[in-house]
């Protein structure tokens, strides 16, 4: 449904330009979200939106001006001059937007990631991953961890990318999110372009990395990023530690539940606008949690750990 007349294909073209094509239903943009410089991975019809590309995030009109614009759900519905909802009384709280699902992918991608993941794993110690191992290492993380986390790597090959099976795969360090036996989602680092992060497409943008390693009554640290999250892990061994992901600010019930139940949510998001911005979202739906803020001029986890030896560990311990 349209939303109180707003033809979303008029306000992205509006603040995108023209797109590739403006027959058919759909009109095709570079997506910004993921900062795409020569696909048109952007779907726009008239009633939503749709990336089929590195983000794979969609939504309706609301939705688009929330994540385009970092408006709230009730200043995107105003942006829009959509009308209060018929069933609301006066003095009615305004009611919150529905949460997304968190469902993972279908078997048969999971089958073929989970194999994927596994011969990327054997790459990364073979000389052919020494440059993407000797990357791992200088980020801080040890060949323990690097084992645990399943981290792999996909040489590179020809333009970028290199199909396995049905799945076209970015070449780059393998970074699959997995919980318990199911598969939701390969993330590669890539050694050059932009994003430096790419969803291999068919994997779930609703997933939560290191899931599995959550314990009911204990802390845990939400990173920005996976390796941010391996090495809050690798350095404080009475903690658990998850990420989000880039593309996931609300939290799907599935996971919110999971996070209920520690005893306290540490938030380390990076330390920029757009870290600050994913905190507040998350110290608003979470009681228990409270913001890690990093020293002045760090910009992340990772940065803290590489200076020096029980730094991180010492940092993360204050919030014990």
């Amino acid at each position: 449904m349209i939303i109180s007349g707003n033809d979303l294909r008029e306000i992205v073209q509006g603040e995108l330009g023209q797109p590739l094509n403006r027959g058919g239903k759909a009109r095709l943009f570079h997506c910004p979200f993921h900062h795409e410089q020569h696909g048109y991975s952007l779907a726009v019809y008239a009633d939503g939106w749709r990336c089929y590309g590195a983000c794979a995030d969609f939504g309706d009109a609301v939705d688009w001006m929330q994540r385009r614009h970092g408006l709230t759900y009730w200043q995107a519905r105003e942006a829009l001059n959509v009308p209060p909802d018929v069933s609301s009384r006066e003095g009615d709280e305004p009611r919150a937007p529905e949460r997304p699902e968190a469902l993972p992918p279908a078997a048969s991608w999971q089958e073929r990631a989970q194999e994927f993941a596994q011969l990327a794993k054997s790459l990364l110690w073979k000389n052919v991953g020494a440059r993407a191992l000797t990357y791992l290492h200088g980020r801080g993380l040890s060949d323990e961890t690097i084992r645990s986390a399943g981290l792999g790597y996909w040489p590179w090959q020809g333009y970028g990318y290199a199909r396995y099976g049905s799945l076209w795969i970015p070449c780059g360090i393998v970074i699959p999110w997995a919980r318990r036996d199911e598969f939701w989602n390969l993330k590669v680092r890539r050694a050059v372009g932009d994003p430096k992060y790419l969803m291999v497409k068919g994997g779930s943008p609703r997933g939560l990395y290191g899931v599995d390693a959550l314990r009911s009554g204990s802390a845990v640290v939400v990173a920005e990023g996976e390796f941010d999250a391996e090495l809050a892990r690798q350095e404080c061994s009475w903690l658990s530690a998850v990420t989000l992901g880039a593309a996931s600010m609300y939290l799907p019930t599935l996971w919110r539940e999971r996070l209920l139940s520690c005893s306290r949510v540490l938030i380390a998001t990076d330390n920029d606008k757009a870290g600050d911005k994913a905190a507040m979202a998350l110290l608003s739906d979470l009681p228990n949690a409270v913001r890690v803020k990093l020293p002045q001029g760090v910009k992340d986890l990772g940065e803290l750990h590489l200076q020096g030896r029980g730094v991180l560990r010492d940092f993360l311990a204050a919030y014990r």
